[in-house]
């Protein structure tokens, strides 16, 4: 689209700073669009129906797994 916003540039590096019009504006340039709510939340549980795909410890930092 012209230009990469991202604060730290590399190939294999995900955007980041980019707005939703944006990113709507680069979906609609190459003929895609973005997920819906459900499909995002679908992708993130990794098809599981359950709240988490598993256990909070081994999946994600919070309280008490991180170092404040």
């Amino acid at each position: 689209m012209g230009r990469n916003p991202s604060l730290y540039q590399g190939d294999n590096l995900p955007v980041d700073r980019l707005s939703w019009f944006d990113a709507q504006r680069y979906c609609e340039a190459i003929n895609m669009r973005l997920p819906t709510e459900a499909e995002w939340e679908y992708a993130a549980r990794a098809g599981s129906p359950e709240p988490r795909y598993g256990a909070l410890w081994s999946i994600a930092w919070y309280d008490k797994n991180s170092n404040p």
